[in-house]
């Protein structure tokens, strides 16, 4: 058939291709994403194998993003982080209040808006020693933070070589059945 088309006519037969497949990846990649995140909020599983029509051809993994710590008690971490000479401090002039700051400058401190923070450098030397949250290279106890939990951030799919998957999708339906949900429904993808 595509010996019979011109490079035009392929062109825009590929492009709506393409926009089909984009919008049904999009689509099912959602649903995957939700399904895995509901998965690993109840029993930890981050992985699944990815079959079609009884052959394994790629996998799915949950992206886990593995915070060191969560701050529970913000007034003990900052007293902390600022006795330890370990807090950034942001400060910023409220709306409104710009002239009078600079007639006044540091006479009345509650002009200014403040954000603190530790010293990125210093938080990374933070690490988990148990239920504890520690200074790395000593016994020095964090306060006011615990071990955060991971926390699900996308989904990765590895594997799916088309050499290998082409072949199943065409024993399965073809493409258009995959795209426009014409499949049989004794042709599964899954096992």
């Amino acid at each position: 058939m595509e010996s019979n088309l011109k490079p035009v006519q392929q062109l825009g037969i590929l492009t709506a291709m393409q926009k089909m497949v984009k919008a049904k990846t999009d689509e099912v990649r959602r649903q995957v994403e939700a399904d895995m995140n509901a998965r690993f909020a109840e029993d930890g599983i981050d992985r699944q194998r990815l079959v079609l029509d009884g052959e394994e051809v790629g996998k799915v993994s949950l992206k886990v993003k593995e915070e060191c710590y969560e701050v529970v008690d913000r007034e003990a971490f900052f007293d902390w982080l600022f006795d330890n000479g370990q807090l950034v401090q942001t400060h910023a002039v409220k709306k409104g209040c710009e002239e009078e700051v600079w007639s006044l400058l540091s006479d009345k401190p509650w002009l200014f808006e403040c954000e603190e923070e530790p010293k990125k450098e210093f938080a990374k030397t933070f690490e988990r020693l148990g239920d504890s949250i520690v200074v790395s290279g000593t016994d020095v106890i964090v306060p006011g933070v615990v071990p955060a939990k991971a926390k699900p951030n996308g989904i990765v799919v590895t594997g799916c070589k088309p050499q290998q998957v082409a072949p199943i999708v065409a024993r399965l339906g073809g493409l258009d059945a995959l795209l426009l949900g014409d499949a049989d429904e004794s042709k599964r993808l899954t096992p």
